[in-house]
């Protein structure tokens, strides 16, 4: 996912991110998070805030406060 991000390609790495974002660790973590940032970049904003909701429903979600911004940032 990320050398696809990397790429400019956010649609193929947001769908490489969701096939390991229920793993457990910092992977899934990492994906988790990816995942939402590509939904928002590529416009998908609906399913970023939920992606993003979901993500802090992690237990120690390491990148919670950016998380949080985020959903400060695009929710209405």
């Amino acid at each position: 996912g990320n050398l696809l991000r990397d790429k400019g390609n956010c649609t193929a790495a947001e769908h490489e991110y969701q096939l390991i974002e229920t793993f457990p660790g910092p992977r899934g973590d990492q994906a988790q998070f990816a995942r939402a940032a590509c939904l928002e970049q590529l416009g998908r904003n609906n399913e970023a805030i939920d992606a993003y909701r979901r993500y802090l429903e992690r237990p120690n979600a390491r990148q919670a406060l950016r998380a949080q911004q985020r959903l400060r940032e695009l929710s209405p």
